[in-house]
């Protein structure tokens, strides 16, 4: 930004001040039953091409709201590299933006000029207005997935042992946990099968797993002191048919030692009430966020962190070390089941090819076919454009007329196949101006003048090969 700010004051004395001597709106109005008919007309015929165009706006904008919350319901891990947040997604649309306009205007724009098609701007428009509706239906075909992961059925695959001894557990002789270790095994393996636990600070313990229940998401090893034996104890997870809600997960808390009893998550304050040992809390929907865990009664907090994901279901292990600090083991009883957000890359880059055929493209030719007098007017209805398209999605958004987001996207994108169509049928209509005055005809105009008289040179040359 301190580049743009510093780039923009360095230009500042070679640009050209006019200042206005007079209300051209006012000017524009009046001369409409008066004189300059013929400029006034001209500007009208402008005009009117742009009656369609605010639908494009209208979607254009949705990738700060829209797009930006679908983004949010999306996993953005990369590993080593860190997180990708939702509102990140939108600088792809600035890259993209820089990378592609010198494709463009170097390679695309003279190749299309070879082939004879889309060499008008208002062809180039038409064609940004249907790649816009394109981008809107690759975003609900994403949405319709995401959505169908959201609300699958969750299954668990794996359950998770966790060794609260103060020694080495052993299991079936074959294998061993370390204190405040955790190690998994596959649901497959426990189906019908009795694990034998053993250890040398307390005795024996089994658990017997059949096939007609569902498979824990943790079994805890603690120590029995009436009977010096191994006490097994499986939780369970009731939840079968649900998951954490769109952009939250499901979290419940259990006291392994019995010292805690109300709890509470920060930065986001969610209470739970512990009623005994290895009693779980109940489940309570909270922000996907990172989090750690103090107990009211004391203060202490969580050495450790806990990150949830969207849509997934955890549960924390709390109990207190020797030295008196509190400690936790997250364990994920479902796990998040969303797509990457890299995925929306395509809309995206759609997005962005519309906005180079559209916005570059259409600001140029209605300010071209203005005369000089009036491309302040033209310059003006093109920001109402963007306006009215704006307080359009607003409307939508506020009527809640539509529940589903996957819909609305298809909603949109339909009213921009017909926008698009409507706009095709103005602009075949319409009549370019390359009548103006020579000493009216500026920069852009001479432009636009210029790339017709070069294709009508390409179609009339002959063919020397």
């Amino acid at each position: 930004m301190a580049l743009a700010v510093g780039i923009f004051v360095a230009g500042t004395p070679k640009y050209k001040h006019s200042l206005p001597t007079e209300n051209i709106i006012a000017r524009f109005l009046a001369i409409i039953f008066m004189k300059d008919i013929e400029d006034v007309r001209t500007v009208i015929h402008v005009l009117v091409l742009f009656v369609p165009l605010p639908m494009f706006w209208a979607l254009y904008d949705q990738v700060g709201s829209r797009w930006t919350f679908q983004a949010s319901l999306m996993d953005g891990s990369l590993g080593a590299l860190g997180t990708i947040k939702p509102d990140q997604m939108q600088a792809f649309n600035s890259l993209l933006l820089l990378a592609l306009i010198p494709i463009f205007e170097k390679w695309i724009y003279p190749f299309c000029a070879k082939c004879h098609v889309f060499v008008k701007p208002l062809q180039r428009i038409f064609v940004g207005l249907i790649l816009l509706a394109i981008a809107f239906v690759c975003a609900a075909i994403l949405q319709a997935a995401i959505e169908a992961r959201i609300n699958a059925i969750p299954v668990r695959y794996n359950t998770k042992l966790f060794n609260t001894l103060p020694c080495v557990a052993r299991i079936n002789q074959n294998r061993s946990i370390e204190s405040y270790g955790i190690i998994q095994i596959p649901c497959t393996a426990l189906a019908n099968k009795t694990l034998l636990f053993d250890s040398d600070c307390n005795g024996n313990g089994e658990y017997i797993f059949t096939t007609n229940e569902m498979c824990p998401s943790v079994i805890v090893l603690s120590g029995n002191s009436l009977t010096n034996e191994i006490s097994v104890t499986p939780l369970t997870n009731p939840i079968t048919i649900k998951r954490g809600t769109k952009g939250f997960s499901l979290l419940r808390v259990v006291s392994l030692d019995g010292k805690q009893t109300v709890v509470q998550t920060i930065p986001n304050k969610y209470t739970f009430n512990l009623t005994g040992k290895l009693i779980p809390s109940e489940y309570q929907t909270v922000l996907a966020a990172s989090y750690r865990i103090k107990t009211v009664n004391d203060g202490h907090i969580s050495s450790e962190k806990f990150d949830l994901d969207n849509t997934a279901v955890y549960t924390v292990l709390l109990f207190d070390s020797k030295d008196g600090d509190l400690h936790g083991r997250l364990i994920t009883d479902i796990p998040a089941n969303t797509i990457h957000v890299l995925w929306q890359i395509i809309q995206y880059f759609i997005l962005t090819c519309a906005e180079i055929l559209f916005s570059i493209t259409g600001i140029a030719f209605a300010y071209s076919q203005a005369p000089k007098r009036y491309k302040t007017v033209v310059a003006a209805a093109w920001l109402l454009t963007v306006a009215v398209g704006n307080l359009f999605v607003a409307f939508v958004a506020e009527s809640r007329l539509i529940a589903d987001q996957t819909t609305e996207f298809l909603v949109f994108a339909a009213l921009m196949v017909f926008c698009a169509f409507l706009f095709g049928v103005l602009a075949i209509h319409y009549q370019e101006q390359n009548s103006f005055r020579e000493e009216e005809i500026d920069e852009d105009q001479q432009l636009i003048i210029n790339g017709e008289q070069s294709v009508a040179l390409d179609d009339t040359a002959p063919n020397t090969r």
